[in-house]
């Protein structure tokens, strides 16, 4: 495990200061930016590359959630800097946007990733780099929880895993993709405050639902290629209990500021991808538990992850980006 582990850490988290220093202006700026026309603005963002059906009056009466009360929050929390331009649109426009989006009924926010911006060219709204996010009334918590899905993207160099192709795919890099999506879910929900139960229940019938009917669509699956795809991650949705529960335990005793980066950098490398090595991130999250649950040693090797973070750039204390 510790050899592996250093190897993941090292190979599929990118340095933190290495990234605020190329970021954290273009962040600064899109963050700060107020416009009259932001609604025109936001259409024109998801219209770009083709007419999606969006409209400035989707987005009358915004609200902007990524306020400096908002940011200093998500900052002290989690020792990171969000880069995620978020508002709050009115419950009646966001059952349009929804649908315009082809959300599934029970999403109450969604964070857009920048491939769905990648023909929007504006001076200061870059969201063809950060993506950016909406959020309904109905969000209890929605700043830190699309907060973390933005900035994994920055952060974490394994994160085209979330990329799907217009191919065959054999069944372990299958189950490998739907474990890394499946798992970033879990680490948004959990540290940010959801109980086990709340994180299993949502994971099995609502991400697991959205994961198959979109491998569904996507891959234009016949009948018979959706009940082989059932079969193959039907093992998935039976391991989230185990899973979640280790995580929920390595929370606890990492806390957050190590646990996110650490999250972050789970999953195969690009390296093992070119051999063809498509590891379980959920034995990833299992293996990482065992290792450092030995009662004899167990604050040895937490000092071990933080050191090896560390080295990362990301440390287990406030830091002041912007000082």
């Amino acid at each position: 495990m510790p050899d592996r582990l250093f190897q993941q850490i090292y190979d599929n988290l990118a340095h933190k200061v290495l990234i605020e220093v190329k970021y954290s202006l273009f962040v600064d700026k899109m963050l700060s930016y107020h416009s009259d026309s932001l609604e025109e603005e936001l259409a024109q963002a998801f219209n770009s590359g083709g007419d999606k059906g969006f409209k400035a009056d989707f987005f009358e009466g915004y609200k902007i959630l990524h306020s400096d009360k908002n940011l200093k929050l998500f900052q002290e929390k989690f020792g990171l800097k969000s880069s995620l331009f978020d508002i709050l649109v009115l419950e009646k426009k966001w059952k349009r946007i929804q649908e315009k989006s082809d959300l599934e009924k029970w999403t109450a926010g969604c964070y857009y990733s920048a491939d769905d911006f990648k023909d929007f060219n504006h001076p200061v709204l870059d969201f063809k780099t950060f993506g950016m996010a909406i959020e309904s009334p109905e969000n209890l918590e929605p700043y830190e929880h699309e907060s973390l899905h933005a900035i994994k993207k920055i952060y974490s160099k394994n994160y085209f895993l979330n990329d799907w192709e217009h191919k065959i795919y054999e069944k372990e890099e299958m189950r490998m993709k739907v474990e890394y999506e499946i798992l970033d879910e879990l680490l948004c929900e959990m540290v940010t405050g959801k109980n086990k139960k709340e994180i299993i229940d949502n994971l099995k019938e609502r991400y697991m639902f959205s994961e198959r009917k979109f491998i569904y669509d996507y891959l234009n699956y016949n009948k018979k290629q959706k009940k082989i795809v059932w079969r193959w991650l039907d093992p998935v949705t039976k391991s989230i209990d185990e899973v979640v529960r280790a995580a929920d335990w390595i929370h606890g005793f990492l806390g957050p500021r190590m646990m996110v980066p650490l999250f972050f950098s789970l999953g195969s490398t690009i390296f093992e991808i070119k051999r063809n090595e498509f590891h379980s991130p959920f034995n990833d999250v299992l293996e990482l538990r065992e290792f450092l649950e030995e009662s004899l040693i167990r604050n040895v090797r937490r000092n071990w992850i933080k050191d090896v973070l560390s080295k990362k750039g990301f440390r287990d204390k406030t830091e002041h980006l912007n000082k």
